[in-house]
């Protein structure tokens, strides 16, 4: 008997195809689409860290406390002197560790080849959860300089290079022309979702091999740590404040006014994509409304056609709960075939919006497909709005034919239908219209605002300037002088090829962090500070062909590669020197 049924109803949808295919393919749209969004959303917002114990991990940030109390903006980075004091003293976390982006050259039979590698604190691989599947971690005397050539290899790393031998262990690989030998092998479910973190980073160093070539030992990177059971975020702030505090009185020097600020590092990761994710989200409901809106349009113009059958059948004895079931069927099947062809619209759209994004702007999402659980629950809302929908055109149609089976059974034209299925397609259409209006209102101003940034004066010209990164060894590099005869060399070479008009070498380029340095004392202040800012180092050429424009003094002339002189901006002299009334006046003083 309900094999009866579905053959009866499938030949029934088969013999309008043309519109099944156009129910279909309205379905599919709107589930692919909503499935393909909600995917991103849930790895950008929903879905937890891939770590154990990922809500009790939270960011560490320096901030500067001013003279009327008042905390300034968070900054990203923590000084590695003042992390080993905080990790100290500390009674909140049960670990705590740093990190920060690195690359370095393994060296193979082909050359060397640059790699995105990790620079870690001994902490990090517990803090993290990460599981060695071989070796161990760093212990904490390795995290000094001439102890620290060791290194954790990635799984993938270990896997191409070793052939995933466990016999790699205590043997060396050449890194930056180095022997490091390998203590470990991180395992290859471990993905280290991290702001400032490489997404694949293919081994793990020491975070003093980032202090190589540096004097002080100085460096900044971000920091987590775990908090204890129990302890919560607020008590955990409070306990680190205190900490700060007593570092300001024991070193005022480089702790003045310095103080903790705590987030978790959820949030430190979504934080960025969240705003971006929440619109795509918000776009993707209202194309899901019409999506809706459209079925159910469609339903109820097939409605108007099918009074004279539903006569029929209803004088040859089918019942309305037969008439209803079968009405509802017919929306079932048209809901679940689309809901089942979605999932080509939603995996081609998943990787099209990852293939699209730029690197790191959602970590989480890299490695993503379709969920399941995602799909899953589109499929479930799809087919019972869809019965929903297909109920009401029935409901309508068996009263219209019961009231009027005769003049039904007759008629052999198309019935128009009452009053209120006439408002019902009004109501419908009327909503997809306003709803549509929303969506190319938003899509108009996001266009507007992106022709607008494309005006905007960046300062900087980013037009027929071709960009290269080099990294050189450090132990064939090891000094300024090798350093500074390489790139002689290299800017001899390449200043006379064709289509070369000019060149610079600098470590960062516009709108890049560049790297760090601490600020102690700035002459004209009367205080003394404790500031980590970036800056960058270039060649005197730099300014000319970036474009960027002088407004006060002059540029880096040759003669300046011995002296000290620097070039500052204008965000570097307010900060520094908020109350001079002419900025100009800076110039010639002097930074320690």
């Amino acid at each position: 008997m309900h094999t009866t049924h579905l053959r009866i109803l499938l030949r029934s949808l088969l013999r309008n195809w043309t519109f099944s295919l156009a129910a279909v393919i309205t379905v599919a749209l709107g589930v692919g689409a909503s499935t393909a969004i909600y995917s991103v959303v849930d790895a950008a917002i929903i879905r937890p860290l891939p770590f154990p114990h990922s809500s009790r991990i939270v960011a560490l940030r320096s901030t500067k406390i001013n003279s009327n109390g008042a905390t300034t903006p968070s900054t990203e980075y923590v000084a590695n002197k003042t992390f080993d004091r905080w990790a100290a003293r500390n009674h909140s976390f049960e670990y705590m560790a740093g990190w920060q982006r690195y690359e370095v050259a393994l060296d193979t039979t082909s050359g060397p080849t640059h790699i995105q590698a990790g620079a870690v604190t001994p902490q990090f691989f517990r803090l993290f959860g990460a599981h060695l599947v071989a070796g161990r971690g760093f212990f904490e005397n390795e995290n000094q300089p001439g102890e620290d050539q060791v290194v954790v290899l990635s799984y993938a790393l270990w896997r191409d290079r070793f052939s995933g031998s466990p016999k790699v262990i205590g043997t060396t690989i050449p890194i930056d022309g180095v022997p490091y030998i390998i203590v470990g092998v991180v395992g290859p479910e471990f993905r280290p979702v991290l702001p400032n973190f490489p997404l694949r980073p293919f081994l793990y160093v020491p975070m003093s091999h980032t202090f190589q070539g540096l004097k002080s030992k100085f460096t900044v990177f971000d920091a987590a740590g775990l908090l204890r059971p129990g302890v919560s975020v607020k008590q955990a702030r409070a306990d680190m404040n205190v900490v700060a505090s007593v570092l300001a009185q024991e070193t005022p020097r480089f702790n003045a006014h310095g103080g903790v600020d705590l987030v978790l590092l959820r949030d430190e990761v979504s934080q960025q994509a969240g705003p971006m994710t929440l619109l795509l989200a918000c776009t993707v409901g209202c194309v899901l409304l019409i999506c809706c809106a459209n079925f159910a349009n469609l339903l109820l113009a097939r409605s108007l056609t099918r009074s004279r059958e539903i006569a029929i059948r209803s004088v040859l004895g089918a019942s309305r709960a037969r008439l209803l079931i079968h009405s509802m069927g017919e929306s079932a099947v048209l809901v679940c075939t689309g809901a089942l062809v979605a999932i080509v619209p939603a995996w081609y759209g998943l990787h099209f919006i990852v293939a699209n994004l730029p690197p790191g702007t959602i970590p989480r999402l890299q490695g993503f497909g379709v969920e399941t659980h995602i799909f899953g629950t589109g499929l479930l809302g799809a087919v019972l709005a869809g019965t929903a929908m297909g109920t009401l055109p029935a409901v309508r149609n068996i009263r219209l034919t019961q009231h009027s089976l005769g003049d039904a059974v007759k008629e052999s034209s198309t019935i128009t239908g009452g009053p209120r299925g006439k408002r019902l397609r009004y109501f419908l259409v009327v909503a997809q219209v306003a709803i549509a209006a929303v969506l190319l209102s938003t899509a108009g101003n996001l266009l507007q605002s992106f022709m607008m940034l494309r005006r905007v004066n960046v300062g900087f010209n980013y037009g027929r300037v071709l960009t290269a990164e080099i990294n050189l060894p450090q132990e064939k590099y090891n000094d300024s002088t090798k350093r500074t005869q390489f790139i002689e060399r290299l800017i001899e070479n390449l200043q006379h090829r064709p289509g070369v008009s000019d060149i610079a070498i600098t470590n960062s380029l516009p709108l890049g962090n560049g790297s760090r340095v601490g600020i102690s004392g700035v002459q004209g202040t009367g205080v003394e500070t404790n500031e980590s800012i970036n800056f960058i180092t270039t060649t005197t050429n730099y300014f000319r062909i970036m474009g960027i424009p002088l407004k006060w003094g002059r540029l880096l002339t040759a003669a300046d590669t011995r002296s000290g002189a620097v070039v500052v901006d204008e965000a570097f002299v307010h900060a520094f020197w908020p109350n001079e009334q002419k900025p100009e006046e800076v110039l010639g003083r002097v930074l320690k």
